[in-house]
C-alpha cells in the first residue's frame, strides 16, 4: 500500500461482491494512492466488516487521523456491512448525499444505490451510480443529456438528463455470453479461447440484436 504524496481529504472505497478498491483523494479529486484486494462481500464473514476494513485501510487511517471515508457498492446491500436504502431516480449528487448511511457519524458512510421503474418493472444498481456521476464531472457537457453504458456481467445502460440519473436498465449481457460460451451446445463448436476482436462480427451481432427476433433468433 503506497504512501500518499500529499495530505488526502477523503478515503473512497468501491467494495463489491468479489473485490474492493480504495483510493486516497486530494481536495481537488486527484488520486494520491490506491489499494486493491480480492476481499469482496463473499469473503467477509458475518460481523467481520469492521475488521476487514481496518485490515485493508488501517494504515492509511492511522497516518491520517480523522480522515472521512465513503464506501460504495455491495457493501451497502442487505448482505453487506449495513443496508443503505435505495434512492429513487431521478437522482443526482444531492440526493445521494441525503441518502448516505452513516456508520460513524461524520467519519464513515455508505453511498446508497439507486432504484428505478420502467413499464412496471423495478430495477436497481449499487456502485455504478458513483461511476456515472464521476464520469459526468469529468465530461465537457456534465449538465447535458447522455446515455452511459457500463459493460460487465450485468451491464447497465444509464440515462442522464441535466446532470442527474433519470433512469437505467440492467442487461445480463456478460452472464449470458459466459453461459453460451462455456455451457451451451454452441460451446462445443467454439475454440477454447476467444479469438481477437472482430469488428465485423460485432457489428453483425449488434444489427441482429436490433431485429424483432433479437440476438437469440
Amino acid at each position: 500500500m503506497p504512501a500518499p504524496t500529499s495530505t488526502p481529504a477523503l478515503l473512497a472505497v468501491d467494495w463489491g461482491t468479489t473485490a474492493l478498491r480504495g483510493a486516497l483523494l486530494a481536495p481537488d479529486g486527484t488520486v494520491l494512492a490506491t489499494h486493491a484486494a480480492p476481499r469482496g462481500l463473499l469473503s467477509v464473514p458475518p460481523g467481520g466488516w469492521q475488521a476487514a476494513f481496518d485490515a485493508e485501510f488501517g494504515a492509511w487511517l492511522a497516518a491520517h487521523p480523522g480522515l472521512p471515508g465513503l464506501l460504495a457498492g455491495m457493501v451497502g446491500s442487505r448482505q453487506g456491512w449495513a443496508e443503505a436504502p435505495y434512492v429513487a431516480c431521478p437522482a443526482g449528487l444531492d440526493a445521494l448525499a441525503r441518502g448516505l448511511l452513516w456508520l460513524q457519524p461524520g467519519r464513515l458512510a455508505i453511498v446508497p444505490g439507486l432504484s428505478t421503474e420502467a413499464d412496471g418493472v423495478p430495477d436497481v444498481l449499487r456502485g455504478e451510480e458513483v461511476q456515472v456521476l464521476g464520469a459526468l464531472m469529468a465530461a465537457a457537457d456534465a449538465g447535458g443529456d447522455h446515455t452511459v453504458v457500463l459493460p460487465g456481467t450485468h451491464s447497465k445502460w444509464v440515462q442522464v438528463q441535466g446532470g442527474r440519473i433519470a433512469g437505467f436498465s440492467t442487461h445480463m449481457t456478460g452472464e449470458a455470453y459466459a453461459l453460451l460460451r462455456q455451457q451451451s451446445i454452441l460451446a462445443r463448436m467454439l475454440p477454447a479461447d476467444d479469438d481477437a476482436f472482430d469488428a465485423g462480427a460485432f457489428d453483425a451481432g449488434v444489427a441482429q440484436a436490433a431485429t424483432p427476433g433479437g440476438v437469440l433468433h
